[in-house]
């Protein structure tokens, strides 16, 4: 009986063992997985903002939604407690932004590129830096990212208005030189009318003189 019982126990253990062996590939194999993951992320942004910036047309819509993509990324890894692959995401990025960060800003040409730029610049990735930082980053990039969208529709909207108005007074501009024009056209050629008239009144009373004179 002890014998069974010794055997079921040492299976019991080796069972246990395996268990947990197996676990800890699967959390290794988790944690490369994330990592690929996190990697292959950040290359396809740094590829979409390279084809943007080698567009013969720059497209800003295009270089904000991936700079939009990068703050959201980073924020959903600090959101899972995945920190450092957030470091290691952000990092990649800031690499590739710190090299072309003026090219960027001239391609897209607004405000809201701008903070985002310089928001993934500040983004914590040192080794140093904590879950709670990278927290406090995303909180406050996010409200300084929305203070500079409202600046853009707000610039946008001014623009629209101004280019609106300079179009109806170059309009009205256009309408009042015609009406001129044509104001212009008639009295020239009521003059031609008058002077015509006169000409031949002229021309009649000189024939009529003449005529009395005997020539």
């Amino acid at each position: 009986m002890k014998k069974v019982f010794l055997f079921a126990c040492v299976a019991f253990a080796l069972a246990s063992c395996g268990n947990k062996a197996a676990s800890n590939e699967e959390v290794k194999e988790d944690t490369v997985a994330v990592a690929v993951d996190s990697e292959e992320a950040a290359g396809e942004i740094t590829a979409d903002l390279n084809d943007a910036l080698k567009a013969e047309t720059k497209d800003p819509a295009k270089i904000e939604a991936a700079l939009t993509k990068v703050k959201t990324e980073y924020a959903k890894l600090v959101e899972e407690g995945k920190v450092e692959e957030a470091k290691k995401y952000a990092l990649k990025i800031q690499e590739f932004i710190s090299n072309n960060s003026e090219s960027l800003k001239s391609a897209a040409n607004n405000a809201t590129v701008v903070s985002l730029i310089d928001g993934i610049k500040n983004l914590p990735t040192s080794a140093e830096a904590t879950a709670e930082d990278a927290v406090a980053a995303v909180k406050a990039d996010a409200k300084t990212v929305g203070d500079a969208a409202k600046n853009t529709a707000e610039a946008a909207a001014t623009n629209a208005a101004n280019n609106a108005k300079s179009a109806a007074e170059t309009k009205v501009n256009e309408t009042k030189a015609k009406a001129e024009t044509k104001v212009n056209d008639a009295a020239n050629k009521a003059a031609d009318k008058v002077n015509d008239a006169a000409n031949k009144a002229n021309s009649a009373i000189g024939n009529a003189a003449n005529k009395l004179l005997g020539k």
